[in-house]
């Protein structure tokens, strides 16, 4: 989950700083008909997506 969940409170652990963090994660929604294979590309959370939202970075 986004909201709530472990990247939210890292990036508010850093708050103010120049540190980026991108935070992964599936809505809070009811998906148990839905294959894991499917949710992975709908919530982006595969592995090319990922390594493509990292390399959009500005760093």
């Amino acid at each position: 989950m986004v909201n709530g969940g472990f990247g939210e409170k890292i990036a508010g652990f850093y708050g103010d700083s120049p540190m980026k963090v991108l935070s992964f994660g599936a809505a809070k929604e009811f998906v148990d008909l839905v294959e894991a294979r499917e949710q992975y590309q709908r919530y982006h959370l595969t592995e090319d997506q990922i390594v493509e939202d990292i390399m959009k970075i500005n760093i």
